[in-house]
């Protein structure tokens, strides 16, 4: 997995939400900025963005994420962990998670 710029993902990048429900990226962010909870605010900025996101280079694409995404541009966090799904599922993640407390690739 890498590091992903916030800034470059937001501006730049495909979310596989917005086609599956045929909306723009500016409808898809609004919408998402929408349903974000103080607590998950909260969590966000005390622990910092714990699940990476789910990101496909090749596509452009981001397929799980987008909250988080949001919650570090509006935080002014730098830079996220991301990676496909193979390399989420193939990293020490799964095995961190529970000691987290977070399920793979939640919002």
């Amino acid at each position: 997995m890498k590091m992903y710029s916030v800034k470059a993902l937001i501006d730049n990048a495909l979310f596989y939400d917005a086609e599956a429900l045929g909306l723009t990226r500016e409808q898809l962010l609004l919408r998402k900025l929408s349903e974000l909870s103080d607590e998950f605010m909260d969590s966000c900025e005390s622990l910092g963005i714990v699940s990476p996101i789910c990101y496909d280079e090749e596509q452009n694409m981001i397929h799980e994420g987008c909250h988080r995404l949001i919650v570090a541009y509006m935080l002014g966090i730098e830079e996220i962990l991301g990676g496909t799904y193979l390399e989420i599922f193939n990293s020490d993640f799964l095995d961190r998670q529970d000691e987290l407390g977070l399920p793979l690739c939640r919002e």
